[in-house]
């Protein structure tokens, strides 16, 4: 992405932006639709989406602007993504002091909470779940359905993007792989403990620390 004002891609997710491309709605209420168009500018002037940048910030612990790598202690979600950072009055925007966002209206506040509820997607009509875990044991109970926990502990994902598996399908996931996602092939196995880990980085990582094991052999 160039430093364009007038670019309508985010230069992290690759959404485009444009009148065409659909308006307020989906994001953290299911993962369906279109993302608002909510962007989020720091003082270095260049934005990327919402969802991207709190993506970075809360899930990622990531503060740097992914175009020029300047540290940034504080952002502004807006809708108005051709403003600069200076032209916000900050005294005037909620805040939120944990990432250091600020939100210029309800409706910036509002689609950053939805990203981070917890819903469950078999029934929309329910208020979302308070945590995650308690997600975890509602599918189990309600629905007989299951949550990876590699998954869920080592990829950065929100809720709603979060794949469902019946007990059947967990296994074959861990073990192989999901059908329809060629790139992953399951979460390897430790011969030595029989504990499966995320990707084989990963694994290598713990046979390293935990049984010396040697490449070239």
């Amino acid at each position: 992405m160039s430093d364009k004002r007038d670019d309508n891609i985010c230069v992290v997710c690759r959404h485009e932006y444009t009148s065409g491309s659909g308006g307020p709605g989906g994001g953290g209420g299911g993962g369906g639709g279109h993302k608002k168009w909510i962007f989020a500018i720091g003082r270095c002037d260049h934005w990327v989406c919402y969802e991207c940048c709190t993506r970075m910030r809360v899930l990622c612990q990531q503060n740097e602007c992914p175009i020029c790598r300047q540290q940034l202690n504080e952002v502004v979600f807006t809708a108005h993504k051709q403003k600069k950072f200076d032209e916000f009055d900050l005294k005037k925007c909620l805040y939120h002091n944990n990432h250091g966002i600020h939100f210029e209206d309800d409706l910036a506040l509002e689609s950053y909470g939805k990203l981070l509820e917890h819903p469950c997607r078999k029934c929309r009509s329910r208020q979302p779940l308070k945590s995650l875990h308690d997600l975890n044991t509602h599918l189990r109970k309600e629905h007989d359905l299951h949550l990876c926990d590699l998954c869920v502990k080592n990829l950065k994902l929100f809720t709603h993007e979060i794949k469902y598996y019946t007990r059947k399908e967990l296994v074959r996931h861990r073990k192989s792989g999901d059908p329809d996602e060629r790139s992953h092939r399951g979460h390897p196995i430790c011969t030595f403990c029989d504990e499966r880990y995320v990707d084989d980085d990963d694994l290598h990582l713990h046979l390293r620390r935990e049984h010396f094991y040697c490449h070239f052999c």
